[in-house]
């Protein structure tokens, strides 16, 4: 009767505890993600996971990234991208489950960009892929794995290489699109993070590793997908290979060299002729005729800025310009050219009032055109050419162009503020003029 009795209150207490997972989607907390460049490697759930998640298979076919997931207080899921000092809080999230197999599916969207990450989750694990519909269907395997906090590997071989420091860097050397970079990386034992300047804008926050004699880096942000892999020749050089997605793949060399700089941003981009006559008008995401001679922008100083919503770059200069405009509020007046992706007007306009929504842009932005810098340089007509999104004007209240800024190195680089100072003291002109 005692046994008996003490399995009814065992019973009996087990059935009063609910027992609750701390949540019902996908589990909070740290994850690894990586990028499948080739598909030959791409090896979800099958075979050793050290193979599997590349935990020594160091080369240039897998792009890792980390990521955070949170919930809110309304239990909604938040993930957050992390590069180096970045982190992109990401809120457009979708859960399900697939009727068909079962499974447990999201959807993580970045609207300013038109892109997204849909995979399945089971065991612990993501799979499924990155994509960029309007950019031709195109997509990336995908696979993560929670609880791992490394990015490309916990190993911590000595380093060899020592890449602190600035270094004299050419992209596709010998080739007709050879161009030149500034890279500018912080070292800390086998950890490093940095960035490449270019003269159309920087390479955002890239973070990764020294393993020995090769350093890797890497940053995912929702449209950039980046890869870098080096190896050292001496102390002073290294070579190596650059992959952008799945679509491009350059060699490049560095030597050190902490006096080399490139053209000035002020001087790539100029007028064609001395106080040009400035006319130009887009339509609106209102779907209204925005025009530079428009009453609103009569008799004040203006800001143009050529930009694309899929542009990174692009999207550090809005948020810098949302700042200058709160500064100035009704002094100053600013408008957002976009060139799309989406060949359809009406598309491109939709892009363009979900990127305004997103970004909570605090002045107007106006569809210029399909993505093109030829199609950019002949919509502006009086300057040179258009060889970088962005490309910034300061225009003065009597429509002349005091001030041509190409490309944009944000705050993942030293030139920031240096920047900074520049456009305030040319802007400033321009009040006086």
């Amino acid at each position: 009767m005692r046994y008996i009795y003490c399995l009814f209150v065992l019973f009996t207490f087990n059935s009063c505890v609910e027992i609750t997972n701390t949540y019902d989607k996908l589990p909070p907390g740290k994850w690894r993600g990586e990028l499948i460049l080739e598909s030959k490697n791409f090896m979800p759930n099958e075979g050793d996971e050290e193979v599997q998640l590349g935990n020594e298979v160091l080369d240039d076919t897998r792009l890792p990234f980390n990521f955070e997931i949170e919930y809110d207080a309304s239990n909604n899921m938040i993930f957050y991208f992390l590069n180096g000092e970045e982190r992109i809080e990401v809120k457009e999230v979708e859960f399900g489950r697939d009727s068909r197999t079962t499974k447990d599916t999201f959807k993580v969207s970045f609207p300013e960009y038109g892109s997204h990450i849909s995979a399945k989750y089971e065991s612990n694990g993501m799979t499924g892929r990155f994509e960029i519909p309007d950019k031709n269907n195109y997509f990336i395997p995908f696979t993560a794995k929670f609880g791992k906090d490394y990015r490309f590997t916990p190993l911590k071989k000595e380093p060899a290489l020592d890449m602190g420091g600035r270094w004299e860097v050419t992209f596709e050397e010998g080739t007709e699109d050879e161009y030149k970079a500034i890279g500018e990386f912080i070292q800390e034992n086998n950890h490093l993070t940095g960035t490449f300047m270019t003269e159309t804008g920087d390479y955002r926050y890239l973070e990764g590793t020294v393993q020995d004699n090769k350093a890797y880096l890497s940053v995912f942000d929702g449209t950039h997908a980046f890869l870098f892999t080096s190896k050292m020749i001496t102390k002073d050089s290294i070579i190596g290979t650059f992959r952008s997605g799945k679509h491009y793949k350059a060699a490049w060399s560095a030597k050190r060299n902490s006096a080399f700089q490139l053209t000035n941003p002020s001087e790539l981009t100029y007028l064609t002729e001395e106080n040009p006559s400035i006319d130009f008008d887009f339509t609106g995401i209102d779907g209204k005729q925005l025009s530079i001679n428009d009453p609103i922008f009569k008799e004040k100083v203006k800001i143009v800025s050529i930009m694309g919503t899929w542009c990174p770059n692009c999207k550090d200069e809005m948020k810098f310009l949302k700042r200058v405009k709160d500064s100035y509020n009704d002094k100053l007046e600013i408008m957002a050219v976009g060139f799309e992706r989406p060949k359809d007007k009406t598309k491109a306009l939709s892009t363009l009032e979900k990127y305004a929504n997103k970004m909570e842009l605090n002045f107007p932005i106006v569809y210029g055109g399909t993505l093109s810098k030829s199609l950019a340089s002949e919509t502006f007509p009086f300057l040179n050419k258009v060889i970088s999104f962005p490309t910034l004007m300061i225009i003065n209240k009597d429509n002349e162009v005091l001030y041509i800024h190409t490309g944009f190195n944000g705050p993942a680089t030293s030139k920031y503020k240096d920047f900074e100072k520049e456009f305030y003291n040319e802007l400033n002109k321009a009040f006086e003029s």
